[in-house]
């Protein structure tokens, strides 16, 4: 599970740009891992996208770390 401050301070930065961070677990190397994938945000309606923004290039996903996620709206200004 994300940590919920970590996932409450993102999503206070986001959704005000029209970005929602899904909050997502894998496995990986036998190790679980909680992220996020960001997702577009309706600032009208408040409905999140089922598709993400970011994907892969085999078109899965992309598995942001909560500084992930931070550079990643960092770098959308």
């Amino acid at each position: 599970m994300v940590n919920q401050g970590e996932y409450d301070n993102l999503q206070s930065k986001a959704k005000p740009d029209g970005i929602f961070f899904q909050p997502v677990t894998r496995q990986r190397d036998g190790v679980t891992e909680h992220g996020y994938t960001p997702h577009d945000y309706d600032l009208d309606t408040g409905s999140v996208s089922d598709r993400p923004i970011v994907t892969e290039k085999d078109g899965t996903p992309k598995f942001f770390t909560y500084d992930d996620a931070l550079r990643f709206l960092g770098s959308q200004f």
